[in-house]
């Protein structure tokens, strides 16, 4: 057991020195929202407030700390640092979500507690459903007598969609087609014969009128959590928010909100639009903004803070911190021909980045507003023929955030490198925790532990030895993945992490991580290279503005600056304004965005323009932005 600190006397663990509001919000017994730019560290903030109250025992043992994040890796980045500042038996306190992961906690944990006609089957599916899946849905519906005036063609497929989740539960008194056809939509998928099918925004309004339906589980939840942290709260939804006021509101939790309405991307999601006030009436916040930001260069940061002025007037601009000169940072916009053009002159500008100025590849990245995989596909050609990787992050980037998955590759890293100390030691204290063991008794399982380990390594070892190029398929490491869960344990595995009860989620994931390894495999016949092909080593990583939020790099490129792009630019200026603001705030070092006259597309190689979205370059401009003409035929 170890001896809380006195509050007075706790400090910042690693010596980090936050700035005055920053040190406010992480010492405050009161609600507060921290309105903070990029880089402004509001991971750490939450990190360092999970500190002080867990070693000064503010949050009081046995309660816990619930930390709800947007995106899974969030989520998951958060957890492990509060584990690194303040250790593994603490962190044990500390609960890190995302806001789907949460739902769905509650709803496998007490689906039984629901009324029947909103009860789903424990197997459920979780489903994405397109406008013409949810056509056909319609479709097979039947009309009763009180609608018998109307035609199942009158129902808007995209509508219904979109207003699936907007009703609280139950769904009664259908006052329009539409209605009607969302509770009908509803009833089809939760009842369907072999298993219901759910969609995260269903899982969420089942969690909270499972919440409504049942106040002991509310009281449960408040008695459990003292403490609720909210990351990237910018991007709250609707449904999000209800299910937090349904289970926290006017409870003795003590809430931290972070955010920055200038990276406010979402809001074609249900992102509600005054969040901000919203939660500070309801929930009599304080609150409080930080001005420093730690990721960029001075130069970035004084073209970020004419976008500052431009989305939020009132905003307070940031200052770069301390450790830079005050000319350091690039940012330019570089025009092209075509996307051929382009795509030849960024593979040569990175290769040299990469060759001269050894810059490593995870420290580039390559940003698009959408359709990533057309806007990128050459350049990623371009960069093979200079002996460069890249790849879209998207599906691998969800994958590699799975603790399942990192489980998975630490055994296999451990099979076949040598000296990855880190990794063993990961395991062992898993195995450890998995097997029951109390901290203090640990020291004398280690040996025990530790031999058994050796022992099944050297069986992975001859299993993995005897796949060659040939012999490899995604069965073969199944079955080599299967030996693996085995000796962890299954049930101990599901036990620890309860998002793998569902039997069907958790064989997609293991059926998708044997597919990857076994094709990669099937090329380069090489262990180590596979592995570190799946965890994307040495590549350069490509995605949307909307999988960068939160994470930072050196040099980013941004290809596409252009009304194609931006399609949507017209109708949500503001909306679009913040997703290139997030794209610009990824930088550490340097940015560059890129403009075609001529692109090539889903709908063909079409000219470009940049009318629509003229505002922003002239925000660029207007900030002393250099404008690097490459064209031929202008």
């Amino acid at each position: 057991m170890l001896t809380p600190i006195r509050p007075e006397n706790w400090v910042p663990s690693d010596n980090i020195i936050l700035e005055p509001n920053a040190e406010a919000a992480v010492r405050s017994n009161v609600n507060t929202v921290v309105v903070a730019g990029p880089g402004a560290g509001k991971t750490e903030l939450l990190a360092q407030r999970a500190c002080l109250l867990l070693q000064t025992n503010s949050c009081k043992s046995p309660k816990r700390i619930l930390a709800i994040s947007f995106k899974k890796d969030a989520a998951t980045n958060l957890a492990e640092r509060v584990e690194k500042r303040c250790g593994k038996l603490l962190a044990q306190r500390f609960d890190s979500y995302t806001f789907d992961a949460f739902a769905k906690s509650l709803l496998d944990k007490f689906l039984n507690a629901l009324p029947a006609d909103y009860k789903p089957s424990r197997n459920y599916e979780i489903i994405f459903p397109t406008r013409d899946q949810m056509q056909e849905a319609i479709q097979e519906l039947v009309l009763p007598p009180a609608w018998s005036g109307h035609n199942i063609y009158e129902i808007h497929a995209q509508r219904v969609l979109n207003n699936l989740c907007v009703r609280k539960l139950p769904l009664n008194n259908d006052t329009t087609l539409e209605q009607w056809a969302i509770r009908e939509i509803w009833q089809k998928w939760l009842h369907s014969s072999n298993s219901s099918q759910l969609t995260f925004p269903m899982i969420s309004r089942l969690a909270e009128y499972l919440l409504t339906q049942n106040p002991l589980l509310v009281k449960a939840l408040q008695m459990t959590y003292s403490h609720i942290f909210l990351d990237e709260f910018q991007d709250t939804t609707y449904l999000q928010y209800d299910l937090l006021k349904t289970a926290f509101h006017n409870s003795q939790a003590i809430f931290t909100a972070v955010g920055d309405t200038k990276q406010r991307i979402m809001g074609w999601a249900g992102a509600l639009p005054n969040i901000f006030s919203t939660y500070c009436n309801d929930f009599q916040a304080q609150r409080l903004d930080l001005i420093k930001n730690h990721r960029s260069a001075p130069v970035l940061v004084n073209i970020q803070a004419a976008l500052f002025q431009h989305l939020d007037p009132e905003a307070v601009p940031a200052v770069a911190a301390e450790g830079w000169k005050a000319n350091e940072g690039i940012c330019e916009i570089y025009l092209f021909d075509s996307h051929i053009q382009e795509a030849e002159v960024l593979a040569r500008q990175i290769h040299e980045w990469i060759t001269l100025e050894y810059i490593d590849p995870r420290k580039i990245v390559i940003l698009a507003k959408q359709q990533v995989d057309v806007y990128a596909r050459e350049v990623i050609n371009q960069l093979s023929l200079v002996g460069q990787k890249a790849r879209v992050e998207s599906d691998m980037q969800d994958l590699l955030a799975e603790p399942l998955i990192q489980i998975i590759l630490q055994f296999l890293r451990l099979a076949t490198m040598e000296r990855m100390p880190t990794d063993w030691q990961a395991v062992v204290d898993l195995l450890l925790e998995l097997r029951g063991c109390q901290h203090e008794e640990k020291s004398g399982k280690n040996i025990e532990i530790e031999r058994q380990l050796a022992s099944f390594l050297q069986t992975l070892r001859n299993e993995l030895g005897n796949v060659t190029m040939e012999t490899c398929s995604s069965t073969v490491i199944r079955y080599i993945v299967n030996l693996i869960v085995s000796f962890v344990g299954e049930s101990s595995i599901k036990s620890q992490f309860p998002q793998y009860k569902r039997d069907r989620w958790y064989d997609s994931l293991l059926n998708k991580a044997s597919t990857i390894l076994s094709d990669d495999y099937q090329v380069s016949c090489e262990w180590s290279q596979t592995l570190d092909n799946f965890i994307g080593k040495n590549t350069i990583p490509i995605m949307t503005i909307h999988k960068s939020k939160g994470l930072e790099y050196d040099i980013v490129i941004f290809i596409g600056l252009e009304d194609d792009a931006f399609w949507s630019f017209r109708n949500q200026p503001h909306e679009d304004t913040c997703a290139f603001f997030v794209a610009l705030s990824r930088a550490k070092k340097r940015v560059y965005f890129t403009f075609c006259e001529r692109r090539q597309t889903r709908r063909g190689n079409n000219r470009q323009a940049r009318q629509s979205i003229g505002s922003l370059y002239g925000l660029l401009t207007g900030a002393g932005v250099a404008v690097i003409d490459n064209r031929k035929c202008n």
